[in-house]
C-alpha cells in the first residue's frame, strides 16, 4: 500500500447499500479490481461503516432505497476522508491504475460535455473534493423535500461537472486539461469508452476500465433523455447541455456567489 504522502493511497472505495446480492455484472467487475488491483486495498462500504444518518440528503435518499444517490454523497465524503479510488460497481478495470496515483487527483469525461463520476481518483483532503462536499452539505434543503421525505433526482455528475465548470475551469469538448486544484481531466477513451447515451466506442490501448452502466437509478425521465441525446446526435448534445446548465444555475446559484 502506498505510503508517500504525495500520492493517492491504494484504497479501492466501492459502495454497495441496500443489502440485496450482488448480480453477475458486479461480481465480474470486482474480479477484474483484484486482477488489476493487485496490491490495493478493496473497501466495500455500506450500512456496517457508513452513518447512512450522516445528514438529511443520505437519511431521506436511504429511507427511499435511492441506494445510487446515498453513494454520490458517500464516494465524496469517502475520497475527502480518506483519499483513493473511487469507483462503481458496475466499473470493469482492464489496466493497472499504479501510474494515476501519482497525480492529485483524476476525473475523465463521460460525454463532450460532462464529467464522469464512476470512478473518481483523489488524495486525502484535495481541496477540490471539499468543494463538491461543501456544495452537498451547504444545499440540503435543496436537495431534498424534507416535508414529504423525497429526494430531488439531480444526478452527481450535474453537481460535478457543473461545480467544476464554475469553479475550477473545467472545459467542455472532451480535452487532456488539469483543473486549477491539480485535478487530471482524461478524455473519454481512459475511463468512460462507451456510454449509453453515445453511439461512438472510444474503447482503445489507453482505457482502462469499463463503466457498463447498470443504471439503476435512472428513473423514466432521465433515461427519456438518453434517448433523446441519442438521437439528436453532437452538435444537439450541446445545445441540450446548454439548456440543462441553464435549468440547474438556479440550484446552484447561492453556493456559487461567495467564489464568483
Amino acid at each position: 500500500m502506498a505510503t508517500n504522502l504525495n500520492m493517492i493511497p491504494k484504497y479501492l472505495h466501492y459502495c454497495w447499500f441496500g443489502g440485496n446480492e450482488p448480480p453477475d455484472l458486479v461480481m465480474k467487475c470486482i474480479d477484474s479490481w483484484v486482477r488489476f488491483c493487485p496490491d490495493f486495498k478493496i473497501i466495500k462500504w455500506d450500512e456496517k461503516n457508513f452513518d447512512i444518518n450522516i445528514n438529511k440528503y443520505v437519511e431521506i435518499a436511504y429511507k427511499n432505497k435511492k441506494y445510487a444517490f446515498v453513494s454520490d454523497y458517500a464516494r465524496i465524503w469517502i475520497l475527502y476522508h480518506y483519499g483513493g479510488v473511487y469507483v462503481d460497481s458496475d466499473v470493469e478495470i482492464i489496466r493497472r491504475l499504479d501510474n494515476l496515483l501519482y497525480l492529485p487527483a483524476f476525473i475523465g469525461y463521460e460525454g463532450y460535455y460532462r464529467i464522469s463520476t464512476g470512478i473518481i481518483g483523489a488524495q486525502k483532503g484535495h481541496e477540490w473534493i471539499k468543494a463538491i462536499l461543501d456544495f452537498y452539505d451547504k444545499n440540503i434543503d435543496e436537495l431534498v423535500n424534507i416535508d414529504n421525505g423525497t429526494v430531488n433526482i439531480i444526478s452527481n455528475v450535474d453537481i460535478i461537472t457543473y461545480l467544476s465548470y464554475k469553479l475550477f475551469d473545467f472545459k467542455v469538448g472532451n480535452q487532456f486539461h488539469i483543473l486549477k486544484t491539480g485535478v487530471h481531466v482524461f478524455p473519454m477513451e481512459y475511463f468512460c469508452p462507451i456510454a449509453p447515451d453515445r453511439r461512438e466506442s472510444f474503447l482503445t490501448d489507453k482505457t482502462y476500465c469499463i463503466h457498463h452502466f447498470s443504471g439503476t437509478w435512472l428513473g423514466k425521465k432521465q433515461k427519456l433523455k438518453i434517448k433523446i441525446k441519442n438521437l439528436i446526435g453532437l452538435e444537439g448534445s450541446r445545445l441540450f447541455w446548454r439548456f440543462q446548465l441553464k435549468k440547474k444555475e438556479k440550484l446552484f446559484k447561492n453556493f456559487l456567489l461567495p467564489y464568483v
